[in-house]
């Protein structure tokens, strides 16, 4: 019994997994519960529309388009971030606390997709 080498696919998976991760700024409590919210709605989005017969794959491909542009945005707020380090040489500080657009923008979606379950 021959056993299949997936190192190739291993390998691409890890590359563009760690790609994505360095576009989204790494992975944090922030990050796990912001993708962890967008499946759930998702989730119960396709239960809702399953349950009241309106499934329709084309406010899918929106829904899917809107939470893609959700990380886009994170991942545009980690780019923000490092232009403002750069230009101030140091990250904006609120007394002890350093401001990132990233956590910012994290947690503004947070609460949307609270509200939206």
């Amino acid at each position: 019994m021959q056993h299949k080498d997936f190192t190739g696919y291993k390998l691409f998976l890890s590359t563009v997994g760690g790609f994505f991760l360095d576009c989204v700024g790494g992975w944090d409590n922030e990050l796990a519960f912001l993708v962890s919210l967008v499946f759930v709605d998702i989730f119960s989005g396709i239960l809702k529309a399953i349950k009241t017969k309106t499934l329709s794959s084309t406010l899918m491909r929106e829904g899917l388009f809107k939470k893609a542009m959700i990380i886009l945005i994170v991942a545009l707020s980690v780019r923000g971030d490092l232009v403002i380090k750069d230009f101030f040489g140091h990250p904006i500080m609120w007394n002890e606390h350093e401001l990132y657009l990233r956590t910012a923008f994290c947690l503004w979606f947070i609460l949307e997709e609270l509200l939206s379950i």
